[in-house]
């Protein structure tokens, strides 16, 4: 009697931690569609600063724990740390960076209950991911669950494209499109992480670390000529206006503060 009376203790007590850790985790992504849409309005002309910004944020917190772990906690396991291993983490981080170009350059345009309809695709996209490469079988509710998902999102465009081809106030069809393709970088680093660590013990937090690394690196390497051009392509949602040119590699910071500005009065006047 006592065993089982520690053993159902034991059992409520891991109960209540996966519902607190999933109250929590409900919390912190709902600050985080919160915060991430909010941004779009005073940096929408800038949506590459904060990409990079977000992006290099991670990287000293997580080495940071890093370092905390070998230090005080015995490290990690050899194989983890060997470049062979790390090789998985930059192509996770490089499907990182991928899905945050999309998702970044696509937020000033989307509105944000469509963006939180449109970042669930991902479950979806993974599952069908899952079935093909892995071979991952799923039950029906799962497979109802996928299906509702997607009648979500029929539900919120079917009506808005049906009279004028245009979705609700604040969104471009365009954007919506490059928002939801930005979802398949993200179920595609789901499933290779399921198929490179799925012999092999791997440290959540080193993985993190490395991941991020990789995913901040590939974004600092564009030019100053490159950042203006797909700052006025997100701006306009086309290339540079005609005329525009001669300012965009022009050596003078005057012309590309005009530049800037020309593009910044385009997104306030789109009603960015």
């Amino acid at each position: 009697m006592p065993a089982n009376s520690a053993n159902s203790a034991l059992a409520t007590l891991d109960t209540l931690k996966l519902l607190l850790a999933s109250v929590a985790l409900i919390v912190c992504a709902t600050g985080q569609a919160l915060v991430f849409k909010s941004v779009a309005y005073p940096l929408g002309p800038y949506p590459y600063f904060i990409l990079i910004t977000v992006s290099s944020a991670f990287v000293p917190i997580f080495f940071a724990v890093v370092l905390y772990i070998n230090c005080f906690s015995g490290g990690f396991q050899e194989a983890q740390t060997t470049w062979a291993f790390k090789k998985h983490f930059m192509v996770i981080g490089a499907l990182n960076a991928l899905n945050g170009i999309f998702i970044i350059f696509a937020n000033p345009y989307v509105a944000g209950v469509l963006q939180t309809l449109l970042s669930q695709a991902a479950i979806p996209f993974t599952m069908a991911l899952a079935v093909v490469y892995v071979g991952t079988k799923f039950s029906c509710w799962e497979y109802l669950g996928a299906f509702i998902i997607f009648g979500g999102l029929a539900v919120e465009i079917a009506p808005s494209l049906s009279h004028g081809g245009s979705l609700s106030a604040g969104t471009s069809t365009t954007w919506a499109a490059v928002f939801l393709i930005g979802q398949l970088p993200s179920a595609v680093g789901s499933i290779y992480q399921e198929m490179a660590f799925r012999e092999a013990k791997c440290n959540v937090i080193y993985m993190m670390a490395w991941s991020s690394l990789a995913q901040a690196r590939p974004l600092l390497l564009p030019t100053n000529s490159l950042l203006t051009t797909l700052t006025m392509v997100s701006c306009t949602g086309r290339s540079a206006p005609t005329g525009c040119s001669h300012q965009l590699h022009s050596p003078h910071r005057r012309d590309r503060r005009r530049l800037f500005a020309r593009a910044t009065k385009r997104y306030d006047v789109c009603g960015g």
